[in-house]
């Protein structure tokens, strides 16, 4: 009987011990670019990359693993709300020249 009991405990023993995961980063890359990708969509462009930057900052700050990927996340939101913003004020100045209210 003992020897099943210390087969059993050995069996399990192979996978090394976790030091926690890189989730927060993983969000953050994600949600950056599903962010630079639907740049247009203000509902989806703004409320994401506001969530993975914050994401992303929170790894960064904890020095957690998934650091590179939570830089790429923070600096792909970054530039989708920039480019958001820009596009925005492009098409609200071109309307404003052509007496179109909007």
């Amino acid at each position: 009987m003992d020897e099943m009991n210390q087969m059993q405990n050995q069996g399990g023993n192979d996978m090394p011990p976790q030091n926690g995961g890189s989730g927060l980063g993983v969000a953050s890359m994600v949600l950056g670019i599903i962010s630079l990708v639907l740049f247009c969509i203000p509902y989806v462009c703004i409320p994401g990359g506001i969530i993975s930057i914050v994401l992303g900052g929170v790894n960064i700050g904890k020095n957690k693993p998934g650091k590179g990927m939570a830089i790429a996340g923070v600096v792909c939101s970054i530039i989708a709300i920039a480019v958001y913003i820009i596009l925005t004020i492009i098409g609200a100045s071109i309307l404003d020249e052509m007496g179109i209210d909007y």
